[in-house]
């Protein structure tokens, strides 16, 4: 998410200062001016000094998840590419669900003879592709 994107969203946004804006909380009607935003070199920081608000909760209100204010880093294994957001492990489980029978179906074929190993190799390589690509978030997500 920008910070534009984010300074869009909230309600009387004043500028406090460089990288610093001030606005009103999304969780509560009182005090103009008590949430504090911060951009920190692509990571935007929310802190409401009225209610106490969770940078998380704040967000919500918003309409978009606490990792949104994150921008991605560097990847350490590969300079100069970023890391992309993370999946939620339940997403990540159910797709991984999915392909896992989708393969142990494949396989079933392939060694009863029903289907020829040329017509499903496609099918399989997709398959392979998905869940090397789910089981590396699964790596990530813990």
């Amino acid at each position: 998410m920008s910070l534009d994107n984010l300074l869009s969203r909230l309600s009387h946004v004043k500028p406090s200062g460089k990288d610093r804006w001030r606005a009103q909380c999304p969780l509560h009607d009182t005090g103009r001016g008590s949430l504090a935003i911060k951009d920190d070199n692509g990571q935007i920081l929310l802190h409401c000094f009225s209610c106490g608000g969770a940078a998380g909760d704040i967000a919500g209100a918003l309409g978009f998840d606490l990792a949104d204010l994150f921008q991605p880093t560097a990847n350490p294994l590969k300079p100069g590419k970023p890391i992309a957001k993370v999946w939620p492990a339940k997403w990540v489980l159910e797709a991984l669900d999915r392909d896992l029978r989708l393969a142990y179906v494949l396989f079933a074929d392939i060694e009863k003879g029903r289907v020829p190993l040329d017509h499903n190799r496609a099918k399989a390589a997709d398959a392979k592709k998905r869940i090397g690509h789910l089981i590396s978030e699964l790596d990530r997500a813990y």
